[in-house]
């Protein structure tokens, strides 16, 4: 049985908040992707926006990493891969956050903001995934 008008409209209207409930399920469905790309970022030196976060390290610091084979020319959250190797998505009340297990997490947040996160291109990409995923489920919500 096809919706009537009237109720095509209401749902129309309430698609944001569908969209909202079910975001998360879909976000979670790509945890590795999303991390994935994430990961490269930082390798790379780079936050969200694309920025460079920061240039070199302290000399002491960049001692350490040149003994480990690691770059020091650019900041990247590599040292033990700790942070990197247990980063997930996380469904919270407000929507879904990328998160580590690794202890010093707070501390890169507050040294680094706006390192978690996808950049532009990376955020385009994960948006055409999902919205080929999610396209027939609004359909159905809209119609059925």
């Amino acid at each position: 049985m096809a919706v009537t008008f009237e109720e095509f409209v209401k749902r129309v209207e309430g698609l944001d908040k569908w969209l909202k409930k079910n975001e998360a399920k879909y976000l979670l469905k790509h945890d590795k992707e999303i991390v994935e790309f994430s990961n490269e970022q930082l390798l790379k030196g780079k936050n969200m926006k694309n920025e460079t976060m920061q240039t070199g390290y302290s000399k002491q610091y960049g001692k350490r990493r040149v003994k480990k084979g690691l770059q020091i020319k650019y900041v990247d959250l590599k040292f033990t891969g700790k942070y990197q190797d247990t980063k997930k998505l996380v469904k919270y009340k407000y929507g879904v956050d990328i998160r580590s297990a690794a202890d010093y997490e707070a501390y890169l947040r507050s040294c680094y903001p706006d390192h978690v996160g996808l950049n532009e291109k990376n955020a385009e990409i994960m948006a055409q995934i999902i919205s080929e995923e999610i396209a027939p489920d609004i359909k159905n919500y809209l119609t059925k």
